[in-house]
């Protein structure tokens, strides 16, 4: 009897290539005999990803794409994942229709990310600012007067009118004008402050007869009534 050999077995050797997704197969033979063989599977590679490149840029209101492709030599596949969309990133307010006193304007602020989107708000009117008037139609006695007010924000001509009330007449003493005599009634006048050409004028009561004591200028008689006469002494 000659004792058999027993199998003995070479190195592995790949028989089927492994892929990224598909096993391979290795094979080893027996060096006694050709004809007895052992075989395993070999794990799929995997796929080996590059860094990736941008297919679809992100904006401020969409998601982009990142696109990976593997570098396994005869291997074509891809897989992306999302870039999340940038957001707005507004900068400051700026003017871009400046408000008068009675229209509003507008401030517009444009996104850093993407200048074609822009967001735009209303600006209060500035509103009047009057200047402290001058008084363009004096007041008088028996007249309101008016006061004009003109804004200073610049461009604007509006103007707004105040009245003045009117003064009233201040009249002062009365004066006599007209002297009265004994039997003729006087006049006295009184001129208003605020303006000369109003008067007041009222009369004055006659003064009446002052007499004296008299004195007798026809002497009485038994038979006649004498007289005794009396003089004013104003007139």
């Amino acid at each position: 009897m000659i004792s058999k050999l027993g199998h003995e077995y070479g190195d592995w050797e790949v028989t089927t290539k492994p892929s990224c997704t598909e096993k391979g197969v290795e094979t080893r033979v027996c060096a006694n005999d050709s004809s007895h063989k052992e075989t395993r599977e070999v794990d799929a590679l995997g796929h080996n990803w590059d860094e990736g490149v941008i297919t679809k840029k992100a904006t401020c209101e969409e998601d982009g794409i990142k696109t990976f492709s593997c570098t396994n030599e005869g291997c074509t596949e891809t897989r992306t994942e999302p870039l999340n969309k940038l957001g707005h990133k507004y900068g400051d307010w700026k003017v871009t229709t400046e408000p008068t006193c009675t229209e509003k304007g507008k401030e517009t602020r444009v996104c850093a990310n993407d200048s074609s989107h822009k967001e735009t708000r209303e600006v209060d009117a500035l509103g009047h600012n009057w200047d402290e008037g001058v008084i363009t139609k004096k007041a008088t006695c028996e007249e309101d007067g008016i006061k004009t007010f003109s804004c200073t924000n610049e461009g604007c001509t509006e103007t707004r009118t105040e009245p003045l009330n009117k003064l009233g007449h201040k009249y002062g003493d009365w004066k006599v004008t007209t002297e009265p005599t004994c039997t003729e009634k006087g006049k006295e006048t009184r001129v208003c402050a605020n303006d000369s050409s109003h008067k007041e004028t009222r009369e004055v009561d006659a003064l009446g007869h002052n007499w004296d004591s008299g004195k007798v200028t026809k002497a009485a008689t038994c038979g006649a009534a004498g007289v005794k006469t009396y003089s004013c002494s104003r007139c």
